[in-house]
């Protein structure tokens, strides 16, 4: 720094280069120091730190540069390389004035939404496409329900008025029909359920079961298997616990025995006893009388007269007590000294009632006996049983 008392006139303009520099040290806060060479400079950056605003929307300025792709700031300007990569980014996404004909993979993009090959058929009424509302495939399949009434919660009365009614359902077909008044087409007065079995191939041919309303026993199968040959239904009932088949359905085989007759229509009744084994039996029926009583020369004539001689001899009271046990007793006692010699052997029907000691010794001095006797007419012994 050199003070003005060294410049003249002609130095005038480095006198004031001199005087701005040491407005911008003293603008900035520096206080002038010949001693030094840099403080301009410092002054300079402290001048652009303080008085440079930052740039934005509404004004300009310095600003700091960035490379994120994600940052929302509205004061860092985006660098060359974040610009490139919000570009690639938006070269990625669909246009969407482009309405998706800018993908890439279109048959990945259907499989991605599960569109199926659905996704790639016209509407119409014809093969490999997409059934429209007439295509005959819908109004066909729409019909069949509509006819057979599959999954129907329920079912108005289906009125019959001819067999042609019945004849122009469709295989599978249900309702809950009666007759008009008058008809008899369906095989009861009742309300019915109705079910089409099967058609024939021609002829309208039908078979339908019916099942009658209030008596669900009352089943019936019905045919008619030519429109309009057949002017009906033929009607078979099926047999149940009120309807059984008759009884003079087997009469005409020939050489049968009626079960109620209980074998009186038997030609031979001699050879039919003797095939059962009961000619013997037969031929002593004679001899059976129809209390029971059975005849012959064993008991010198009826049974019951034997048996009654018999008992009548043998219940009188004698014989009973000449002949039956009616009692038991020992008989009388009889005593033995007991001695060192040989005594008595054992003898029936004799027990002992009784040992004794007399003295103050340890051995047995007497023994008593008595008799096991029975009465049998009078009483005895019974060692001779």
């Amino acid at each position: 720094m050199c003070s003005a008392e060294w410049l003249n006139n002609v130095q005038a303009n480095i006198r004031n280069i001199q005087a701005e520099c040491i407005a911008i040290l003293k603008a900035t806060g520096f206080t002038p120091d010949d001693t030094k060479d840099g403080q301009l400079w410092e002054a300079i950056q402290a001048a652009i730190k303080s008085q440079v605003p930052a740039a934005s929307v509404t004004a300009a300025g310095i600003t700091q540069l960035s490379s994120s792709v994600a940052s929302d700031s509205e004061t860092i300007a985006a660098t060359s390389k974040a610009v490139k990569i919000a570009m690639d980014n938006a070269s990625a996404r669909l246009a969407k004035e482009r309405n998706l004909a800018d993908l890439t993979n279109i048959p990945m993009a259907r499989q991605s939404l599960e569109l199926g090959d659905s996704a790639t058929r016209n509407v119409g009424t014809t093969a490999n496409t997409v059934a429209a509302g007439d295509d005959s495939r819908i109004i066909a399949t729409k019909k069949a329900l509509d006819d057979t009434q599959i999954g129907s919660s329920e079912q108005a009365v289906m009125w019959i008025a001819s067999a042609d009614d019945l004849s122009n359902l469709p295989a599978g077909a249900r309702r809950f029909a009666k007759n008009n008044a008058g008809v008899t087409v369906l095989p009861s007065a009742d309300y019915c359920y109705i079910e089409v079995l099967a058609k024939r191939d021609t002829a309208g041919g039908t078979c339908i079961s019916v099942v009658e309303f209030s008596n669900p026993g009352n089943v019936w199968i019905g045919v008619r298997n030519n429109v309009p040959v057949d002017a009906g239904f033929t009607w078979v009932q099926q047999y149940n616990e009120n309807h059984r088949p008759p009884q003079q359905a087997m009469p005409s085989i020939p050489d049968a025995l009626v079960r109620g007759n209980n074998l009186s229509d038997v030609p031979n009744k001699a050879a039919g006893v003797s095939n059962l084994g009961l000619t013997d039996t037969v031929n002593r029926a004679s001899h059976v009388d129809t209390d029971g009583d059975v005849q012959g020369y064993v008991w010198g004539g009826w049974l019951s007269t034997w048996l009654n001689n018999q008992l009548a001899a043998r219940t009188t009271a004698d014989w009973v007590r000449q002949n039956f046990l009616s009692g038991f007793r020992l008989g009388g006692v009889e005593s033995a000294q007991v001695w060192r010699a040989y005594g008595y052997n054992d003898t029936p029907p004799y027990v002992i009632t009784g040992v004794m000691n007399g003295n103050a010794d340890d051995l047995i001095d007497n023994v008593t006996r008595r008799p096991l006797q029975m009465y049998i007419n009078g009483w005895r012994n019974i060692d001779w049983l």
